[in-house]
């Protein structure tokens, strides 16, 4: 099977990875596409999901990915791979550590069979973030904030 890398989105690099592309002669296998609003699309045809980000925030793509039961490499950014990956078979590597980033890759590619079992269990952990699971939990939160913040208020 013939892999292709398929770069969504845009971003200051960008003319940057394309002149990159062309020198290494690679563009036959790597894809640019442009930010999208169906994204979804994207997670279909995929067969690895690369975080390859130096920072992330709140780790939505991540989520996302894994909710299309994608096996992820990624970068160990300070705040919410490890926690995301946890249990999925997802692979994190050390911050900017590319040689491993591209040996997880490499592994991946080379073994449908971790890629579908990590796929399984990617998409059970993604059942964890789903609404149903996680409102109840902010209905928890706020709830135990407003008695606290009635307590004391009454407790004066």
């Amino acid at each position: 099977m013939g892999w292709t890398l398929r770069i969504v989105g845009d971003g200051p690099e960008r003319e940057s990875l394309e002149a990159l592309v062309r020198s290494l002669d690679i563009s036959d296998t790597v894809e640019f596409t442009s930010s999208v609003s169906d994204v979804e699309t994207h997670y279909r045809e995929a067969s690895i999901f690369c975080l390859s980000s130096r920072y992330e925030g709140f780790l939505m793509v991540l989520l996302e990915a894994i909710s299309f039961g994608l096996p992820v490499v990624s970068f160990d950014c300070d705040t919410g791979p490890a926690e995301v990956l946890e249990g999925t078979g997802g692979k994190l590597v050390g911050q900017g550590n590319v040689e491993e980033l591209v040996e997880e890759l490499l592994s991946l590619m080379d073994s449908p069979e971790e890629r579908l079992e990590i796929s399984a269990l990617s998409q059970k952990k993604a059942k964890l973030y789903q609404p149903d699971n996680i409102l109840g939990q902010w209905v928890q939160v706020i709830s135990d904030i407003t008695t606290c913040s009635v307590s004391s208020t009454s407790d004066k």
